[in-house]
């Protein structure tokens, strides 16, 4: 068994039904975390665990900081 761990890049927290082993076996595919202020969420890098998998694996989260564009004209 492997073990997982999940880099949030300074943002959110990780999805509790997220998994933390995974075997040879398994193919897998981290929740989406809950939503940030000011952020969405992109993907998470690498997108996924594959069958065969040796060692244990680092998912890292990707966010995009959400713009609002300012439409007031003086």
């Amino acid at each position: 068994m492997f073990n997982i761990t999940y880099d949030m890049n300074g943002r959110g927290s990780i999805p509790e039904d997220a998994l933390k082993t995974f075997t040879i076996e398994d193919e897998y595919t981290p929740p989406v975390p809950d939503e940030v202020e000011g952020f969405t969420f992109v993907e998470w890098r690498p997108k996924k665990i594959m069958a065969g998998t040796l060692g244990d694996f680092n998912f890292i989260a990707q966010w995009e900081k959400i713009v609002e564009e300012n439409h007031h004209r003086q």
